[in-house]
């Protein structure tokens, strides 16, 4: 009897986290999240990234209070090469670099905000 009652309370409780679970994905946004949502946008957009055998070198940077970084990884996800990009220095030395595909990554207040693909070829 004892071993009855346990499975019932534990059948019973799976059962009320399940049916909590799925009424929380049945509920809809407010408005004011929706609205909230619509106005984040990504500031870093419209960058473009320029390369030639010595430098990557970045155009449309917005202006920003804090450094942007330029974070370059290899296929594998492996950190190859980092710098810091500024209004006034916007170019990374990428000559160094051997051949292959890398990513560079944008990175601004500790978010990736764009990727860029590098192809060195020489």
């Amino acid at each position: 009897m004892k071993h009855f009652i346990l499975a019932a309370a534990f059948m019973a409780s799976t059962a009320f986290a399940y049916a909590q679970t799925a009424t929380d994905y049945d509920e809809k946004p407010s408005s004011r999240r929706i609205k909230k949502l619509e106005q984040v946008t990504n500031i870093f957009e419209g960058a473009e990234m320029n390369v030639t055998r010595e430098l990557a070198s970045f155009a449309n940077l917005p202006d920003v209070p804090k450094p942007t970084w330029a974070v370059i990884t290899n296929v594998d996800g492996e950190f190859i090469k980092e710098s810091k990009i500024t209004p006034s220095y916007n170019a990374m030395d990428i000559h160094r670099l051997p051949k292959g595909m890398y990513f560079v990554t944008l990175v601004y207040r500790n978010k990736n905000q764009k990727a860029f693909v590098l192809n060195v070829t020489e």
